[in-house]
């Protein structure tokens, strides 16, 4: 299956201005990084899970034939992508065969962390692309099928779907969505409900200050959101993926939904700009969300990115909040704003 044109110009902006500026570079993933969780660390340390790990480890053959209803014609194989089905030793899918009496059936899916929710933002813009395409973002507490916050499929086979902060893409042969999706809905039930790190030795790095997780405590964070899975830790830069010397502060609640707050401390009123035209330019492909209005505060400036993050400038200063991928409402995302921003000094 071949994305489009368009819908491939699209995504890449969207996911290359996620990806822009962390802190942490992701390690590329390798054969031996498929270590599901690590030991419990002691200290504010959280414990974490790999998401540098082998496609195919996140179910075990016996659990893909059963989500599938099917036996395997195959050994799960790891492949380059969902489109390119040639093995790879460091691919970034899962490659699964299952009996058809015609054409060979397959499911390719990928797993990885969707960080700002740019794949998202990217796929609900398909529509002016693809007449066909099909979409539905979860409202409030209602999941689809109790489980999804968005599902997508586009002509071809390709389905995108979010739980959380954690995305899945996934290609399928000519009627094989509802099978596949199967697969997709049992791998992420069995996903340990923790957050991500790229290096198994990445969240005990020694943090050094300004310190972005003194602007919400966890009580105040739990105000808002409810419980948290582990204490406020610190991530990389505009990602809930652990690192000790992050530049982000991430507030796990479980279901794999984090809120992520970005200080910027010096030059913020010219990433500000830059940001505002950035998303601009994404809105004009994909669509994306409007400006608060008459939204008024301890601030000077404040918008809404097209991957749904709230931006507030207070001088030079700025702060950037992550809440579509948590469990903060509009509300209470600017409840934990006002309060973040009345520290960011």
């Amino acid at each position: 299956m071949t994305i489009p044109y368009g819908v491939r110009g699209s995504l890449a902006l969207a996911i290359s201005i996620a990806a822009c500026g962390g802190d942490k570079p992701k390690d590329a993933a390798t054969p031996d990084s498929s270590a599901a969780v690590a030991a419990q660390p002691s200290g504010d340390i959280p414990r974490t899970q790999s998401a540098t790990r082998d496609p195919c480890s996140w179910i075990s053959r016996a659990g893909a034939e059963k989500a599938l209803g099917a036996t395997l014609l195959s050994v799960p194989t790891r492949v380059r992508s969902i489109n390119n089905t040639n093995t790879s030793v460091t691919g970034s899918a899962c490659l699964y065969e299952v009996p058809s009496s015609g054409a060979r059936r397959l499911v390719s899916i990928e797993i990885a962390p969707d960080e700002s929710g740019a794949l998202q933002a990217a796929f609900m813009g398909m529509g002016s692309v693809e007449e066909e395409f099909k979409g539905s973002e979860a409202k409030a507490d209602t999941l689809i099928d109790g489980r999804w916050d968005f599902v997508s499929e586009m002509p071809g086979g390709l389905t995108a779907a979010k739980s959380g902060r954690v995305a899945v893409q996934m290609v399928t042969s000519l009627g094989g969505s509802d099978q596949g999706m199967k697969l997709a809905s049992a791998i992420i039930d069995g996903i340990p409900d923790l957050p991500f790190t790229n290096d198994p030795g990445d969240p005990a790095v020694a943090p050094h200050d300004p310190d972005p997780c003194k602007l919400i405590t966890r009580t105040e964070a739990e105000a808002q959101l409810g419980p948290l899975v582990v204490a406020p830790y610190r991530s990389a830069k505009g990602t809930a993926i652990a690192y000790g010397n992050g530049l982000s502060c991430s507030y796990f609640t479980g279901k794999h939904r984090a809120l992520v707050v970005t200080p910027k401390w010096t030059h913020g009123a010219d990433m500000f700009r830059m940001l505002g035209g950035v998303a601009a330019r994404v809105a004009e492909k994909v669509g994306g969300a409007a400006a608060p209005d008459t939204l008024e505060g301890s601030w000077d400036q404040i918008s809404i990115g097209s991957d749904g993050t709230m931006h507030v400038l207070k001088g030079d200063k700025l702060l950037s909040l992550q809440y579509k991928s948590s469990a903060a409402n509009y509300a209470k995302a600017v409840a934990l704003v006002r309060t973040a921003i009345s520290r960011l000094k």
